[in-house]
């Protein structure tokens, strides 16, 4: 494999993983959120 094949492979990872990340984080959001919105109604 050429080394433009690794770098290619590398930067597609870097993608990959950050693309997850952000994911993650709107799911966790979304979590919190309907979490928070329960707390909210369970008070009222």
């Amino acid at each position: 494999m050429s080394s433009t094949g690794v770098a290619v492979s590398e930067a597609q990872r870097r993608r990959v993983r950050r693309s997850a990340l952000l994911w993650a984080l709107v799911a966790a959001a979304f979590y919190l959120g309907f979490i928070v919105m329960a707390i909210l109604r369970g008070v009222k």
